[in-house]
C-alpha cells in the first residue's frame, strides 16, 4: 500500500533527537530521511539510494516540509515519487546521476531563461502569489494554512500549466480527479479560492480574457445547504436548565461560563473566547460593554457589545476566580478572560473546540454547536421580544453584528442602536432565567397578530 502524507508527517514529528538520521521507505529506492540535531523541529529530505558501478550511492531530491510548516522549495510526496521514477530509470540505463543532473540543470536553466523572457506564468505561481498577498486578511494563520493545503490539491494536476494556456477542460479534469462530486462543500470553497488566484493573475497582466475556473465551476454539484446545528424554541427551557447547572461542581467552571457568555451575547465564538480584560468597559456600572477589535470581527470592523447584568456577573465571577487561582498563570498574565484555571491545561486560553466539547459532554452536540447559539438567539429575538419601538429589526441584526446589507445606507447610517440592543440583551437574559422555571409557570409573551 502506498505511503500517505499523514504517515510522512507523523514520521518527521516522531524523529528522536540525535546525530543519526531516521529513514522511512517511501517507494522504489526512495526514502525520506529526517534528522533532529537538538530541540528544534526535524529537517527532512528526499533521498534515492541505489548501487552504481558496484558502489552504494545516494542522490538528494530536495527538502520535505510537513503540512503547516511549508518552506520555500519544498518537494511534495507526489513530486518526489515522479522525480525518483525518472532518475531511477536513468540509473538503470547506466547513466551517471551526477553528470545527468548537471546536464539537466544546465538545460533547465536555459529553459527557465527562455520562459522568463516570454513572460510565462503558471497556475502554481498565481496561487502562491495570491495567497501571499491575501493571507494577512484571514482570521488566523491556521486558517491560512488550511486554505493553502486545499489549493495545493489542484497544483499536482494543473500547477505547472501556464495560466494563459489553461483551459476549462484542464480545470474540470482536475475537479474530477480530486473527487469534486463527493466533496461538494469542500470544492465550493477551494475552487472559489482557485478562481480568485486566477483573477489576481489577470490583474497582474498574466493573461487576458475570461477566467476559465469561473466557467468550470458552473459544472460543479451544488452543496446541500446545511445550517449550523441549533435546536428549536421548544428546547430552550431544557437547554437553559443545563446551561445553568453545567460544571457547577467545579471550583472554576470557566468553560461553562464561556458557553453561558456566548448564549447571553449572541456573539461569535472567537469574539468572546479571545476576550481580554482591556476590552471590557464599565463592568461595575449599569451599562457594561465589550469592545471587540476589528481583527476578531468577521467584517473587520471594531464592534461593541452591550452586556446584561447576568453577563456582567459572569465576568466578575471570572475576575474573582483568577485572583484565587493566581495572577502568575500565563493566560492571566496575558490579560485573557477565558483562561483555564485548573486541570492539565491550567493557564491556557480555552481552546476553539472547548464549547463544542462541553456541549458534546452534556449530550447536546447532536443538536447544537457553539455558533448555532446565534441562530437560537436570533430566532427567539425575532419571534418573542416584546419590544414594539422603532428599529426593532435593526437592533436584533446589529446585536448579531450584521451591518446594513445596503452599502450606501451603511455608509451614511452610523447609528448602532445601542439603547435598543441593551434592552434586547436585558430581555434575552431574563427570558433564559424565566424559561428555566418549571414549564407550567412559564409565560411567553406573544407578538401582535399571533393571538
Amino acid at each position: 500500500m502506498a505511503i500517505t502524507v499523514a504517515e510522512l508527517d507523523q514520521f518527521v514529528k516522531e524523529v528522536p533527537a540525535g546525530k543519526k538520521a531516521g529513514r522511512l521507505h517511501a517507494g522504489d529506492r526512495l526514502f525520506l530521511e529526517a534528522r533532529r540535531p537538538g530541540t528544534e523541529p526535524a529537517r527532512a529530505s528526499w533521498v534515492i539510494r541505489y548501487t552504481h558501478g558496484g558502489k552504494k550511492q545516494s542522490l538528494g531530491l530536495g527538502r520535505y516540509f510537513p503540512q503547516g510548516e511549508r518552506g520555500t522549495g519544498g518537494v511534495t510526496l507526489s513530486q518526489a515519487v515522479r522525480s525518483a521514477k525518472v532518475k531511477l530509470a536513468e540509473i538503470d540505463r547506466g547513466v551517471q546521476p551526477v553528470k545527468a543532473r548537471r546536464a539537466t540543470e544546465k538545460k533547465q536553466a536555459i529553459e527557465d531563461a527562455a520562459l522568463e523572457a516570454l513572460g510565462l506564468r503558471t497556475v502554481r505561481g498565481a496561487v502562491e502569489q495570491w495567497h501571499e498577498a491575501t493571507k494577512g486578511k484571514l482570521t488566523s494563520p491556521k486558517y491560512a494554512a488550511q486554505r493553502l493545503r486545499r489549493l495545493e490539491e489542484y497544483l499536482d494536476h494543473i500547477g505547472d500549466i501556464a495560466v494563459a494556456s489553461l483551459t476549462v477542460a484542464d480545470v474540470a479534469d482536475s475537479f474530477t480527479k480530486l473527487g469534486a462530486k463527493d466533496r461538494a462543500e469542500t470544492f465550493r470553497r477551494s475552487s472559489a479560492d482557485l478562481e480568485k488566484s486566477l483573477d489576481y493573475a489577470a490583474s497582474q497582466g498574466w493573461f487576458e480574457g475570461s477566467n476559465v475556473v469561473t466557467r468550470a465551476r458552473k459544472g460543479l454539484s451544488k452543496p446541500q445547504q446545511v445550517g449550523r446545528r441549533a435546536f428549536k424554541a421548544d428546547k430552550l427551557p431544557e437547554f437553559s436548565k443545563v446551561l445553568h447547572s453545567v460544571d457547577a461542581a467545579l471550583p472554576y467552571p470557566v468553560t461553562a461560563h464561556l458557553l453561558r457568555m456566548l448564549t447571553l451575547t449572541g456573539a461569535r465564538t472567537r469574539e468572546i473566547r479571545e476576550l481580554q480584560w482591556s476590552e471590557v468597559e464599565g463592568l461595575d456600572t449599569d451599562k457594561p460593554l465589550l469592545h471587540i477589535p476589528a481583527g476578531r470581527m468577521k467584517q473587520r470592523k471594531a464592534w461593541s457589545v452591550p452586556l446584561s447584568k447576568q453577563a456582567a456577573k459572569l465576568l466578575r465571577d471570572i475576575q474573582g476566580w483568577q485572583g484565587q487561582a493566581g495572577t502568575g498563570l500565563q493566560g492571566v498574565k496575558d490579560g485573557f478572560v477565558f483562561v483555564r484555571l485548573e486541570g492539565n491545561y491550567k493557564g491556557r486560553l480555552c481552546s476553539e473546540n472547548a464549547v463544542n466539547d462541553l456541549l458534546k459532554a452534556t449530550g447536546w452536540h447532536g443538536e447544537l454547536v457553539g455558533h448555532g447559539l446565534r441562530k437560537v438567539f436570533s430566532t427567539a429575538a425575532h419571534d418573542l421580544w416584546p419590544y414594539r419601538g422603532a428599529n426593532r429589526t435593526e437592533a436584533i441584526e446589529f446585536s448579531l453584528a450584521h451591518v446594513h446589507a445596503d452599502k450606501v445606507r451603511g455608509a451614511y447610517d452610523q447609528n448602532l442602536y445601542m439603547d435598543q440592543r441593551r434592552e434586547l440583551m436585558k430581555w434575552w437574559s431574563g427570558h433564559l432565567d424565566r424559561v428555566r422555571q418549571p414549564y407550567a409557570a412559564v409565560v411567553v409573551p406573544m407578538r401582535a397578530g399571533q393571538r
